[in-house]
């Protein structure tokens, strides 16, 4: 009977043992088993390059300088104004490594173009284009909240840098510290909510507010 008991007991003792392992391994495997992804995405409108743009020139709709700034006065009065301003919006290239499985980190590299046509302020006509390009570097770190394979939910933080350059980006070099051809600001953009649909291969959107865009994003990324 005592045999019986000790037997039981080393029974039960090697199914708890295997019910922990087993258990440890499904918790494993519900974990992404990838390192690295590599996603593309649209964000909305750049809110800060396209404000960047508008001081490099007068745009039509825009409130007229004030009369005590005489310079930009008279160049309001007999130069160049812009008509309005069109935008593609920002292209972004994101490269992440997984730090944690609830922790990504990301470097993203995003590239927005503005473009419109110069209007002679003496005759109304016009009198050639302007353009510019903003390019913007932002290292960014993802919390990822709700861990399940196919659906995630994340918030994150970019800080980083923002390089404008072309003929729209002309008259910044009043505002700038050190005046050169190409102008560099300080970026960064906050995620409040954001949600990844799928597994090696997956869909990604979130809200964004910041420099580098105001409103949504969405892209589609690749596990590795």
């Amino acid at each position: 009977m005592r045999k019986v008991n000790v037997f039981k007991r080393h029974l039960i003792a090697f199914a708890a043992v295997l019910l922990a392992a087993t258990a440890a391994m499904a918790q494993n495997k519900s974990e992404l088993p990838y390192r690295y992804e590599f996603g593309v995405s649209f964000s909305a409108h750049p809110e800060l390059a396209c404000d960047y743009y508008k001081k490099g020139a007068f745009i039509i709709g825009d409130v007229s300088p004030r009369e005590d700034r005489q310079d930009d006065y008279l160049a309001y009065l007999y130069g160049d104004h812009r008509s309005y301003m069109y935008s593609t919006g920002s292209i972004n290239f994101e490269g992440s490594i997984y730090l944690k499985p609830w922790l990504i980190q990301s470097f993203n590299v995003g590239f927005v173009q503005m473009w419109s046509s110069r209007i002679d302020n003496m005759t109304g006509e016009r009198s050639g284009s302007d353009y510019g390009m903003g390019i913007t570097l932002l290292p960014e770190l993802k919390l990822i909240t709700n861990r399940r394979h196919a659906f995630r939910v994340f918030c994150s933080f970019a800080l980083g840098t923002g390089l404008y350059m072309g003929s729209g980006f002309g008259n910044m070099r009043r505002y700038d510290r050190f005046p050169s051809a190409i102008h560099q600001r300080l970026e960064f953009e906050w995620v409040p909510l954001g949600i990844m649909i799928g597994r090696k291969c997956y869909f990604y959107a979130n809200a964004g507010l910041g420099t580098a865009y105001v409103g949504g994003r969405a892209g589609v990324a690749y596990r590795f």
